[in-house]
């Protein structure tokens, strides 16, 4: 979920590098969202980290990056490592890559990369001497460091890498102001386990737990986006880029590799009208990717993922234009032959300021109807573009959370709407997190903020028939700093606002459940259909010492379970808890 949120915050602002004598460190600092900074105190534990490094230069020039999180951000590190060396070419450029799993990184690095030096680091050893705006690095950062004095000297998310900038770092010699003296942010969040595993509430127990079999056809760098649908487990492996499906044994205690699955060529070049071998070169170098982003088995033989796409295209001037196009292929997993392909048409009519996010759709076997999120306007059009924006009242008139595909796979119409507190602190579809489930002729679709369930018919989609609270959310307590209204630095303000969040919802012809996250603690609620609460279980956020990431909702035996999965630096696992 927080990847899903902070990826949206990712796309506010990309800065241009245009001064001859720039200036890094204020370039670092001036409106950009990821940020990294020093914390105060730490020259001997930056000096420790480093001195592994053969090279006994005391400048070291570094690219953090936590891998393929922003996956075409990952094209600036060719260029500004090509760009170095021609310059400098006995300084040591180190590789920090931050990944869970080492032997899947490394694998992803030599695929990647050419760096002679490389720092895995699977545990964010880096956090005890650097802080960054957001909880973890989002995007890879490039930095300078002087071993000699255990400094940060510059760092930061640089957009329009080229010579110029280059030769700015080569001269940059003052060291960055420390975390604090410039900006302030969440550095991280832990949800405090013991506080909410010593609650009087009933806790939940575990039914099954199970390693997620790892290996040479499947080497698990990751579980993202994971769904466990009609007896099997499905989730995107960052690093492999890939949808990995596993079946269940009948008594759910255990997994068995079934495939993974990808876009195939021809599908991949679908909107690539620039030349093919162009697009060849610009994929190599990590500025033009395909990827998968979820899916979920609709039946017992056909899986159903979503892909994003490269559109690129010559526009005016013949210049070339890089777009992304979303899509969702239909897979017979017995049957290699047997997909179908469909390009997702946007709105058309529907709207023209609008976007879909990839990561969260929903199929109904009622309807055969397709539902994706959507998001209306900014952040995923700038400001300046003229298009209704959060600051405006009437942003809110209307605020659709999914988008209605029929049997055609058109659009046909929207449901959902944000909830008041979105509108009370003009914060638009930031911070978000679009759920949706259905059953028989009900459909139930949250904004997962606000902490309400809507409630609609499938035949009457335009309004809720009813709602449900999950939890209390108020912008009556939270302290608005008013000096950035209207700009982008508005919205930074409320990174730790919004901490409680509904995970995950599902529905049986009886009971609607809710998989929340409320003070830091998981709670697996169920409600009847008419809104009344039934029961509240706590779902523990450890397992034999290790956190657990509890992931969402599944149905097992006509039976609702909570999904959690933990990482013991070996195997991946997977628990249902009751």
């Amino acid at each position: 979920m927080k990847k899903t949120l902070l990826l949206l915050l990712s796309l506010f602002a990309l800065l241009d590098v245009v001064e001859a004598q720039m200036n890094l460190n204020e370039l670092a600092n001036a409106d950009a969202y990821h940020r990294v900074a020093q914390i105060r105190g730490t020259e001997n534990l930056l000096r420790e980290y480093f001195s592994g490094i053969s090279n006994e230069n005391d400048t070291v020039y570094v690219v953090l990056c936590p891998l393929m999180f922003c996956p075409r951000c990952e094209a600036e590190i060719n260029v500004v490592q090509e760009l170095l060396y021609m310059r400098k070419p006995d300084n040591p450029m180190v590789m920090i890559a931050s990944s869970p799993n080492e032997q899947a990184a490394r694998k992803y690095v030599a695929n990647k990369f050419d760096f002679d030096e490389v720092i895995y680091d699977t545990e964010l050893s880096f956090k005890s001497f650097l802080a960054f705006r957001t909880d973890e690095p989002r995007v890879p950062f490039i930095m300078k460091i002087d071993r000699k004095t255990g400094r940060l000297l510059t760092g930061g998310d640089y957009g329009g890498i080229n010579g110029e900038f280059a030769d700015a770092l080569i001269r940059h010699a003052e060291p960055m102001p420390y975390y604090g003296e410039l900006w302030e942010g969440i550095i991280s969040f832990q949800p405090a386990a013991s506080n909410c595993e010593g609650s009087d509430f009933e806790q939940a127990e575990i039914f099954s737990k199970m390693a997620v079999p790892s290996d040479s056809n499947a080497l698990v760098s990751s579980i993202t986006f994971p769904k466990i649908s009609k007896g099997y487990l499905s989730f995107a492996d960052e690093l492999d880029n890939s949808i990995y499906l596993y079946s269940l044994t009948e008594k759910a205690d255990n997994l068995s590799f079934v495939g993974r699955f990808a876009p195939n060529e021809s599908e991949e070049l679908s909107f690539v009208s620039i030349e093919h071998e162009k697009y060849f070169k610009l994929r190599d170098n990590n500025m033009a990717l395909a990827m998968c982003l979820t899916g979920f088995m609709i039946n017992r033989d056909t899986l159903a993922f979503s892909v994003s796409l490269p559109n690129l295209k010559y526009e005016e001037g013949n210049d070339m234009a890089y777009y992304n196009t979303p899509a969702i292929i239909f897979q017979n997993i017995h049957n290699e032959k047997e997909r179908e392909f469909f390009p997702l048409e946007l709105f058309g009519s529907l709207d023209s300021s609008s976007y879909i996010g990839h990561e969260s759709f929903y199929y109904s076997e009622e309807s055969d109807m397709l539902f994706f999120a959507s998001f209306k306007g900014y952040p995923y059009f700038s400001l300046s573009d003229g298009i209704q924006n959060p600051f405006e009242d009437s942003f809110y008139e209307e605020t659709p959370l999914f988008v209605v595909y029929d049997v055609h796979k058109k659009p046909v119409g929207r449901l959902g709407q944000l909830g008041q507190i979105h509108r009370d602190l003009h914060l638009g579809y930031v911070y978000d997190n679009p759920k949706i489930t259905g059953h028989g002729n009900l459909i139930v679709v949250t904004d997962g903020t606000s902490g309400t369930l809507l409630i609609y018919d499938y035949n009457d989609m335009d309004k809720p028939r009813s709602t449900i609270e999950v939890f209390k959310a108020s912008a009556n307590n939270i302290m608005i700093d008013s000096l950035s209204y209207g700009k982008d630095e508005y919205f930074y303000q409320f990174q730790g606002c919004f901490q409680d969040v509904i995970v995950d919802v599902m529905m049986d012809s009886k009971s609607i459940y809710t998989l929340s996250i409320e003070d830091g603690c998981y709670f697996r609620k169920t409600f009847d259909v008419n809104g009344a609460l039934k029961d509240t279980i706590l779902v523990p956020n450890t397992i034999d010492e290790y956190p657990l990431e509890i992931t969402g909702l599944c149905m097992v035996k006509n039976k609702v379970y909570a999904v959690g999965f933990y990482y013991d630096k070996q195997n991946h696992y997977l628990v249902l808890f009751d």
